[in-house]
């Protein structure tokens, strides 16, 4: 099965103030987002039969974006589960692959009972293997005991920066006193379906972008104190994500990030995803990449 491959837009660099331009100059929409991660599977792409035809947000760099990847793994598992919803994610990104051909996503179900349910998702292009993943999926049931550390949100939205970031098509604001190593950014989006897997999915899609692209804008290309003109790699190697509870995103919620340890051409970077009050609804690890480019 082709699918049709939609052209870019070429734009200006946008201003990821007060961090510097962005290098990436085919910003994503919103309503692109919600078509590529709203994966209706067919009943041969269950585990045991062939695979699902995933279609590709377009890129600068002409790979597969690692927060499509994980948006679409939590919708695939959770329409292939019903009644279930994702508890965690595990995903290796191993291959970049390019944009501009499909994926198949060929499932493996690991196991499958009254509370929880697992599986294996592969993703390929061709012979390539671009990400492999485990997926737990679980029932909410009494609690017989709950609680939760509520955070300080941080300063209101309202006080914060707006920011224009390329992957992140709404409305993101950057709180006062963030760097690259610790930073809040407040999101919502308002014109989202009214679908738990789809926001579970764009918290996912929101956890992967939002280590590395602060650095890049800090020590990169883009004019940072170290910068001195090099080009740099940076993407995300690998990513867990882990949900508590539903989180809204039409609402206002913030994304805290920071890097307790960058080092070795390695940067590792962890996160909560918290409500207005506080509250936690996910948290999330990554293993990123950041070296000089080949050949500089």
């Amino acid at each position: 099965m082709k699918l049709p491959v939609a052209e870019p837009i070429e734009r200006e660099p946008i201003e990821l103030k007060p961090y510097g331009a962005s290098q990436v100059r085919w910003p994503v929409a919103l309503d692109e987002v919600l078509g590529v991660l709203d994966v209706q599977p067919a009943t041969a792409a269950r585990p045991g039969g062939s695979a699902a035809v995933l279609a590709n947000l377009p890129s600068s760099h002409g790979g597969i974006l690692g927060a499509q990847l994980v948006g679409q793994q939590v919708v695939l598992a959770e329409r292939l589960h019903p009644g279930k919803r994702v508890q965690s994610l595990q995903t290796l990104f191993l291959r970049s692959g390019t944009w501009q051909e499909p994926l198949e996503a060929h499932v493996e179900q690991l196991a499958q009972g009254r509370s929880f349910a697992s599986v294996s998702l592969t993703f390929r292009q061709g012979p390539e293997l671009i990400c492999k993943t485990q997926v737990l999926l679980t029932v909410d049931e009494p609690d017989p005991a709950r609680t939760a550390v509520t955070a300080v949100p941080g300063p209101d939205p309202q006080d914060a920066t707006p920011v224009a970031m390329p992957l992140l098509p709404w409305d993101t604001r950057l709180a006062a006193g963030g760097t690259w190593q610790a930073h809040d950014l407040w999101m919502r989006r308002k014109d989202v379906p009214d679908d738990p897997t789809l926001w579970r999915a764009l918290v996912a899609y929101t956890c992967e972008p939002t280590t590395l692209p602060l650095l890049m804008a800090d020590h990169g290309t883009v004019g940072g104190p170290d910068s001195v003109g090099r080009p740099h790699t940076a993407l995300i190697v690998a990513l867990t994500v882990t949900f508590f509870e539903d989180l809204d995103v039409r609402d206002w919620h913030v994304v805290r990030t920071e890097v307790p340890y960058a080092g070795g051409a390695r940067v590792h970077g962890r996160g909560q995803v918290l409500d207005s009050g506080g509250r936690p609804s996910a948290l999330f690890t990554t293993v990123g990449l950041f070296r000089p480019a080949a050949g500089d």
